[in-house]
Parts: structure tokens; C-alpha cells; sequence
């Protein structure tokens, strides 16, 4: 009964509304959440434009493997990874993204156009062994993977591992 009359006080109603004003905060609360959500999305796009200035040319693709500053998580980065793929033309793009959405968390992304793939380019193949070296795991589909790890101080390591894997890959494929 303390507790109810606390909370009436604190939340300014009466007993009989308390139920429907904790419901009233719990959607603001989760609109909030989106909201913060697609601004770091909008953030992590704009902050990886800068970065396609450092993509180099490979084997006639367009490759960009690197880390976004600040908390981006899975969504932000597959929304910047989108967005260098466009700039630095959707066809020949490789883009390898790496971020800390937080403590102890890592998200990967890798995307590879339609003539990276050509070429041998697996995004799948190519997120999966690099993010077991940020204690993660994950995979997907020749053009599109994403992956999550455990451990942010690896991702130095595990863009130096993603730079050699696409290195490897794309001159086994130039020599065949």
C-alpha cells in the first residue's frame, strides 16, 4: 500500500489510474528507444561517408574494411554498410564494418555486390572466422552477413584478419 501511494504521488494519479499511466510511460519509453535507435542509425550513415575516402581498389573492386567510432549497433551499421556500398557503387563494393555498441559487445557486418561475389567474395565466410576472433560468432549469405562478439579489444585483429581473408580470396580467384 506504500508503495501504490508513492508511486501516485511520484506519477501525480490516482490509485485507479496507476495502471494506465505505467502503461502510457512503457510506450513512451519503447518510442524513445526507436527514436535514439534511428538517430544512431542516421549517425553511423553519416559517419561512414568520411570513411569511404579509405576504400581501395582491389582486384577491380572497391574494398573498405574498418571501424565505426561510437556506440552503432547491428541496425546502424548495415545501414552504413548500405550506404558505402552505393557511394563506392553497389556492383564492386566490399565494405567489412566493425563497431562497440557497448561494453563488452562487438557487431560486424559484411556486405559484397553482385561482382564481388563473382569474384569469390563470401560475405558469410568471410564475417564468420573474424568474429570468432572478437569471441562471436556469425554468418550469412554471399552478399550480406552479420555478426556479433564479446570482446572489443580484438577488433584491431580482426580487421587486419578481414583485410588478409579478402586478400587471399580475391587473389586465388585472379590466379584461376
Amino acid at each position: 500500500e506504500i508503495a501504490v501511494k508513492d508511486l501516485c504521488l511520484n506519477l501525480k494519479v490516482k490509485p485507479e489510474e496507476l495502471v494506465g499511466r505505467v502503461g502510457t510511460l512503457q510506450d513512451e519509453l519503447k518510442s524513445k528507444q526507436k527514436e535514439v535507435a534511428n538517430l544512431k542509425a542516421q549517425l553511423a550513415v553519416a559517419s561512414s561517408l568520411a570513411l569511404a575516402q579509405h576504400a581501395q581498389d582491389l582486384c577491380g573492386l572497391k574494398v573498405l574494411v574498418s571501424k565505426i567510432e561510437g556506440e552503432v549497433d547491428a541496425d546502424g551499421l548495415k545501414a552504413a554498410a548500405e550506404r558505402l556500398s552505393e557511394e563506392l557503387g553497389k556492383e564492386e563494393a566490399v565494405v567489412v564494418l566493425v563497431s562497440s555498441p557497448g561494453e563488452g559487445k562487438v557487431a560486424l557486418i559484411a556486405q559484397a555486390g553482385k561482382e564481388a561475389v563473382r569474384q569469390g567474395v563470401h560475405a558469410g565466410k568471410l564475417i564468420g572466422p573474424i568474429a570468432k576472433i572478437c569471441k562471436g560468432g556469425g554468418g550469412g549469405k554471399p552478399a550480406l552477413a552479420q555478426a556479433g562478439g564479446k570482446d572489443p579489444s580484438k577488433i584491431d585483429e580482426a580487421l587486419e584478419a578481414a583485410k588478409v581473408q579478402l586478400g587471399e580470396t580475391l587473389a586465388v580467384e585472379a590466379s584461376t
